[in-house]
């Protein structure tokens, strides 16, 4: 995964300059900042989480395994929602943090609102990605992040070239963090 981000980061950026701007990028650049800094709700529990998980599964202590699961899938709601709160207050601040600009405020807006609906969606993908190595079964959940990730960047790119601008970016990311959400949830039900 890290290495499809570094490839990501060197061919993209420059198509994203070419094909939406110096300023759409920065704006980017500047609310994926913001969203980053907001997706730090979570506290870590994901360690946590994964710990406990993995140790009733290794004393193949199923039930204690799925409780655990549920309970967790249940806290990460929370956190979800919280995330959810504070981007939308934070959302009456973005003109204060993207001022003088040529962009649109309603797309500004959209742009912001799809990020944060891919972080929210990449919380939950996190969290299988970590249950499924607690259980040991890590492989299934990597193929899917991975090819979720390439589907975003296609999609990102198909996007550009049809004039989505500024748009094409948090939609990709969220059409590839969707996809690995649906077949990480799918993944989930059999284990």
């Amino acid at each position: 995964l890290v290495f499809i981000t570094l490839v990501e980061g060197l061919v993209l950026i420059p198509i994203y300059l070419t094909k939406i701007g110096a300023e759409s990028f920065g704006i980017w650049a500047t609310l994926l900042s913001l969203l980053t800094i907001l997706s730090t709700v979570n506290f870590g529990l994901n360690n946590v989480i994964n710990q406990k998980i993995s140790s009733y599964y290794a004393k193949r202590n199923f039930l204690a395994v799925k409780e655990y699961f549920f309970s967790s899938v249940l806290i990460f709601m929370v956190i979800s929602f919280i995330f959810l709160a504070i981007s939308f207050v934070a959302s009456y601040q973005l003109d204060l943090l993207i001022t003088k600009t040529d962009v649109a405020y309603d797309l500004i807006l959209k742009v912001y609102f799809l990020g944060v609906l891919f972080f929210l969606l990449n919380i939950f993908n996190d969290f299988f990605r970590g249950v499924a190595q607690a259980l040991l079964k890590p492989l299934g959940v990597l193929v899917i992040s991975i090819t979720g990730k390439v589907l975003g960047i296609i999609s990102i790119v198909v996007l550009l070239f049809v004039n989505f601008d500024v748009l094409s970016i948090p939609l990709g990311l969220l059409i590839g963090a969707s996809l690995a959400f649906v077949c990480n949830l799918l993944i989930m039900q059999k284990h």
